[in-house]
């Protein structure tokens, strides 16, 4: 009886190390798409696109990134100031990039509405990664606004 009571507390004890170290590894991945740069909340016109570009350098290693698209509509405005909340919200799937690539992620203004406002954020695995943002007409696809950011922890 003895025997059969230690043998399942280290049945018990070897299951939960196992769940524990699976657990860990997934949280692991999670946590080393550390770094973010975004172009905050903007209202675009219908007529306008925006998009960010995340891309490796010639001598950088490959990276892992994901896109997180937010849509926001507005609620309410007083004295100029008006307010915003989520409506939506989309995440890539987790994806790589070797070097010398890169990948862009497109929000049309005419998804927006007249009363709507969006961002686009990329997480990376790398602080080196070059990350650019750009507002363009969508008809002529010139270039009206472009930012290159700093990937942050």
């Amino acid at each position: 009886m003895k025997y059969k009571f230690t043998l399942s507390i280290a049945l018990a004890l070897g299951t939960i190390s196992v769940l524990l170290l699976t657990s860990a590894a997934s949280v692991e991945a999670q946590n080393n798409l550390r770094f973010s740069a975004g172009t905050g909340v903007v209202t675009l016109t219908p007529g306008e696109n925006m998009s960010i570009t995340i891309a490796t350098g010639a001598g950088d290693d490959a990276i892992a990134f994901r896109f997180r698209r937010t849509r926001y509509v507005k609620t309410d405005c007083v004295d100029g100031l008006c307010r915003y909340v989520v409506e939506s919200q989309t995440t890539t799937p987790l994806m790589l990039s070797a070097p010398n690539q890169s990948s862009k992620l497109d929000f049309m203004g005419s998804q927006m509405g007249t009363d709507g406002a969006g961002s686009i954020e990329v997480i990376s695995s790398s602080r080196n990664a070059r990350v650019t943002m750009q507002i363009t007409d969508a008809v002529t696809g010139q270039t009206k606004s472009i930012l290159i950011a700093l990937l942050l922890p």
